[in-house]
C-alpha cells in the first residue's frame, strides 16, 4: 500500500454560516479515506478573492478551519492535521504549500485532492510549482465528486476553469524559478499585490465558490 507523506486538501468555499459547502464535504470525506496511507493532512486555503469571508462566532471563517473541523469529526488524529496557508487561489495553494510546509518538512510523496471540476487546472499548477528549482517530488492526484453544485453553475465554473487554465499556461512561461513566482505574486498577482484589483465574476459562477 502506497504511503503518502501528506494528503493535500484544496479549499473550495465555505457556506454563509462558515460551514463547508457540499462539494467541500465530499473532498474531506474522500481525503479521510486515505487516512491509513497518509502521514499528514494539509488543510489548505484561506479563502477566495471573489466574495467576503463569512463570519463564524464573529471571526472570519477560513476554508482551512472548516476543513480541519470536518477531518476531526471524521476521526482523523489531530496530530496528523496541519492547518492552513495564506492562499486565496489555486496558485497560492501550491506556492505556499511548498515554501511553508513541504520544502521545510521534506514531504516528498504528496496526494492532492480537489473536486473534479477543479482538477485539470490544479494538476497543471501543482506540477509546475513542484518542478521549479530542480525539486524532487512525486505528486498523485485524486478527484472527488462535484456534489451539490447546480448544473448551470457547474457549467459556468468549468468554462471559467478552462479560461483560467489557458491564461496560466501562458503566464508560467515567464516564471521559471520560485524566486520569479514570489516576485510576480507580490507585484503583479491581483490577489497578493499591494494594490489589489479583484475581478467580479457572474453570480451563477459564484455559486461554485
Amino acid at each position: 500500500m502506497k504511503k503518502y507523506d501528506a494528503t493535500l486538501i484544496l479549499g473550495g468555499g465555505v457556506a454563509s454560516d462558515g460551514g463547508l459547502t457540499p462539494w467541500m464535504e465530499e473532498r474531506c470525506k474522500f481525503a479521510a479515506s486515505f487516512d491509513s496511507e497518509s502521514d499528514y493532512f494539509l488543510a489548505l486555503t484561506q479563502g477566495t478573492v471573489y466574495k467576503p469571508y463569512p463570519l463564524k462566532n464573529n471571526w472570519p471563517a477560513f476554508d482551512s478551519d472548516a476543513v480541519t473541523e470536518k477531518l476531526l469529526s471524521l476521526g482523523i488524529n489531530e496530530q496528523k492535521i496541519i492547518k492552513g496557508t495564506p492562499s486565496r487561489d489555486t496558485i497560492g495553494d501550491a506556492f505556499f504549500t511548498r515554501i511553508i510546509h513541504t520544502d521545510i518538512r521534506q514531504f516528498r510523496d504528496l496526494l492532492v485532492i480537489t473536486s473534479e471540476f477543479h482538477m485539470p487546472r490544479t494538476q497543471a499548477i501543482f506540477d509546475w510549482i513542484f518542478s521549479l528549482n530542480s525539486s524532487n517530488y512525486t505528486l498523485t492526484y485524486r478527484s472527488s465528486n462535484n456534489a451539490g453544485i447546480e448544473e448551470k453553475a457547474l457549467l459556468a465554473r468549468k468554462e471559467k476553469e478552462l479560461k483560467a487554465l489557458n491564461s496560466f499556461l501562458q503566464q508560467k512561461k515567464e516564471l521559471t524559478t520560485l524566486s520569479d513566482v514570489h516576485r510576480w505574486f507580490y507585484t503583479e498577482h491581483n490577489a497578493y499585490k499591494a494594490r489589489q484589483t479583484i475581478e467580479v465574476i457572474p453570480r451563477i459562477t459564484l455559486k461554485s465558490y
